[in-house]
């Protein structure tokens, strides 16, 4: 397989990194329309998988230092918490990270998940057997709800009743099972697994799977209450099924022949920004949806990754590609900049 081929199926078969991380130069640019964009230079971290933004603050999980690093927003590391281990408070294979309130929530890959406060004190951890794996995702819904999101490989086996949603208490309980593997998944036998991606509004659920487009709207009780189908003039979708050969040049064909939505945020009460990896040359593309409607408002190409929509300043966090030294570049984008 081409490298960009191999680059594709680690991104959909594994856990995908953010590169090298954390703090030390902030600067402001100019857009072209004039609005300022701030680009943050960090330096501690060595392999974030997740970031946060709240407010003034910034939380980072890194997969080898096994911790969650807090910075500012002008790139001085303010404290950390976390260590390796399996005891309370540490981390072995993290994998996920969410921040709501003065409630900080990573998973692990094991299915565990632990709960702190934004201090960076321990709280109390609880295992979700089976529903974790590499590609699978988080939230926190508010004080008394976490919601997990991913697709198991095993989902068809019963435990979950093939089942990509799950809402838990904060302790742990489980409450509601939701979101059913897409007929796409089904009809293509396909093995190469992605998290499906979901955000709420405050009201709603708003989720999708990589392997169609189609945008679901849940209740926090896993009640499906609409869907549309987001068809951007871009779009190929999968209609082909997976080989079996995972290592094979035929894989490699396949994975360029289809788009995958890979998150979905909510953005405000009436747009979602969509990220999407597209399928050979042209990496991720950006779409702007109406809720109400599903119509793509607008489709963009950044140069970097989309890492996360903060919807209170709405404001776009990209990572950028960096030079040699291990570092890593955020820039964060006002959304108005998306109808320029």
């Amino acid at each position: 397989m081409s490298g960009d081929q191999l680059f594709r199926l680690g991104t959909v078969c594994c856990l995908v990194l953010i590169s090298a991380c954390a703090a030390a130069l902030t600067c402001a640019a100019q857009s072209s329309s004039g609005l300022t964009r701030e680009v943050i230079e960090i330096q501690h971290a060595l392999t974030p998988v997740d970031l946060v933004l709240q407010g003034n603050r910034i939380y980072v999980l890194d997969r080898k230092d096994m911790r969650v690093s807090v910075y500012s927003r002008d790139g001085r590391r303010l404290r950390f918490f976390g260590r390796p281990g399996e005891g309370p408070g540490e981390f072995r294979r993290p994998k996920s990270l969410d921040v709501r309130g003065k409630l900080v929530a990573v998973t692990e890959r094991s299915g565990r998940t632990s709960v702190f406060d934004t201090t960076g004190a321990f709280l109390r951890s609880f295992h979700t057997p089976g529903i974790m794996h590499l590609n699978s995702g988080m939230r926190l819904l508010n004080d008394s709800l976490i919601f997990v999101g991913g697709l198991r490989e095993e989902a068809g086996d019963g435990l979950y009743e093939g089942m990509m949603g799950h809402i838990y208490t904060i302790d742990g309980g489980r409450k509601h099972d939701f979101m059913p593997l897409t007929e796409n998944a089904r009809l293509y036998e396909t093995a190469v697994i992605v998290g499906a991606s979901c955000d709420d509004d405050g009201q709603t659920l708003w989720c999708t799977q990589p392997l169609d487009y189609k945008i679901r709207r849940y209740d926090f009780f896993g009640n499906e209450l609409g869907s549309f189908t987001v068809e951007p003039e871009y779009y190929r979708p999968l209609n082909k099924k997976q080989p079996r050969d995972l290592r094979s040049t035929e894989m490699g064909r396949w994975l360029d022949s289809w788009d995958s939505p890979t998150q979905v945020y909510s953005l405000n009460d009436s747009l979602l920004v969509s990220n999407v990896l597209v399928g050979g040359p042209g990496g991720d593309k950006i779409d702007v949806i109406h809720k109400g409607s599903g119509k793509v408002l607008a489709t963009h190409e950044f140069e970097g990754g989309l890492a996360y929509v903060d919807s209170e300043d709405q404001l776009l966090v990209f990572q950028r590609p960096t030079p040699a030294e291990p570092v890593t570049v955020y820039e964060l984008v006002p959304a108005a900049r998306l109808w320029e």
